[in-house]
């Protein structure tokens, strides 16, 4: 599935680099960061997060 992400040009170059440095790309890094958060913050039927 495709998503849009809007990032400030610090935090993409920032992304950019660590992707190069790790020889990876920007999609697997974040898709990493995706998984590591959702792993962290697993609370079923936990409606106290909303995300805003």
């Amino acid at each position: 599935m495709a998503m849009t992400l809007v990032l400030t040009q610090a935090q993409f170059e920032a992304l950019r680099r660590e992707a190069e440095r790790k020889g990876r790309t920007v999609q697997q890094i974040v898709a990493a960061a995706v998984e590591e958060y959702l792993a962290r913050h697993d609370h079923e039927g936990d409606d106290e997060d909303t995300g805003s």
